[in-house]
């Protein structure tokens, strides 16, 4: 099933505003109002959500809990408890880039960090959905 009827998508054109990849989940550790926060990285793997949350001032990356060779080959993310933003990048090798989206995945995202939390899907230039769109709530209902 198409996620693009699944998920309603709003495609923003160029010039228009939409939070870009690193404005979600990637707190800036100068800023000492957020050392004590808690970044949340996901990764999807076998059909589930497994995630991990690491303190903003260790700076960690997918790679610090996942072989980088499988997340180039998945769907992966972060969760911005702040913002209540998800984000969702393709993967960049592997069969799954011609994908989409799985709205299994659109619905563990919200049961795991917040029913409420906007999705954002950030594509690569060559995988099934190009450029970044937003993910309307729908989903679930």
């Amino acid at each position: 099933m198409n996620w693009y009827k699944i998920a309603q998508a709003t495609t923003y054109p160029r010039g228009q505003s939409h939070p870009e990849y690193t404005d979600i989940g990637h707190m800036n550790p100068e800023d000492t109002d957020n050392l004590d926060q808690e970044e949340y990285l996901w990764i999807w793997i076998d059909g589930k959500v497994d995630y991990r949350k690491a303190p903003v001032s260790r700076q960690l990356v997918h790679g610090n809990f996942w072989a980088l060779s499988f997340i180039a080959r998945t769907w992966s993310g972060r969760f911005d408890l702040q913002k209540d933003l998800i984000s969702i990048g393709a993967p960049s090798e592997g069969p799954l880039r011609f994908k989409d989206v799985p709205s299994s995945l659109i619905s563990q995202l919200h049961k795991i960090f917040s029913p409420s939390a906007q999705i954002w899907f950030y594509g690569s230039p060559d995988s099934a959905t190009p450029g970044v769109e937003r993910l309307s709530q729908k989903v679930l209902n």
